[in-house]
């Protein structure tokens, strides 16, 4: 088990090291990239992954010698980054929360996420909130040029607005992934 902790642990930290420090190696940042997104997007649930998955391995017996010894030590680290992302996650929604409550002039209280929306961050699909299509923003261009338009369902007009550009470097994904 002290080589099923080490090979976790190494592996915990090669997912977390480029979520919390961006790669700056022109070959190496699309890798990076794609090892680190899961860990970057969801920080919460590496955390939870990984501090579950340290528990079972040393329950088990893992942490024994210096080869268990190590993996805790790179899975230690791994958690210890992955706390510092959920702290900056959490800092940022308030700050996000705060700044949509001042745009709306005090009206609205920022929204309270459920356990569900916790627990479950793909969840599609809001009562709260009409989704209208296929809105066209600039002449020509056929299926170019549209965009959709989200709205809470008792929206004011003068709502506030946020902007979201897909990734994918202006060649790939669409709005619909």
């Amino acid at each position: 088990m002290s080589w099923a902790l080490l090979g976790f642990g190494c592996v915990a930290a090669v997912l977390t090291v480029p979520a919390a420090r961006p790669v700056r190696i022109w070959l190496l940042v699309f890798p990076a990239f794609l090892v680190s997104l899961v860990v970057a997007e969801l920080p919460g649930w590496g955390l939870a992954v990984t501090a579950g998955g340290v528990v079972a391995l040393v329950t088990l017996g893992g942490a024994h010698g210096w080869v268990g010894g190590l993996g805790l030590g790179a899975a230690g680290a791994a958690v210890v980054i992955l706390s510092r992302q959920v702290v900056w996650a959490h800092r940022c929604t308030a700050v996000v929360d705060e700044n949509l409550h001042a745009l709306d002039g005090g009206h609205q209280p920022p929204p309270r996420r459920s356990v569900a929306d916790r627990l479950s961050p793909f969840r599609l699909g809001d009562r709260r909130v009409v989704r209208v299509d296929e809105v066209r923003y600039a002449p020509g261009a056929g299926r170019r040029h549209l965009l959709d338009v989200y709205r809470g369902r008792d929206a004011p007009a003068d709502a506030p607005v946020l902007l979201q550009i897909h990734g994918g470097a202006w060649v790939g994904g669409g709005k619909r992934t």
